[in-house]
């Protein structure tokens, strides 16, 4: 059982439009822990950590 980490910025049109909701409501389905936010320059950052079949 190995963990992996990734560590993911999201460009484009991706704050004020329900991103960062979608991702979440998508991760109760997997074994994955992490976070999602806002970055001030516009993009949004993910940090997702879990086996790499669930990633």
């Amino acid at each position: 059982m190995s963990l992996v980490r990734v560590h993911v910025y999201y460009s484009g049109r991706v704050q004020g439009v329900g991103f960062r909701y979608t991702v979440k409501s998508l991760v109760p389905g997997y074994d994955v822990l992490g976070i999602i936010r806002n970055l001030p320059d516009g993009r949004v950052e993910l940090i997702a950590e879990g086996e790499q079949t669930e990633l």
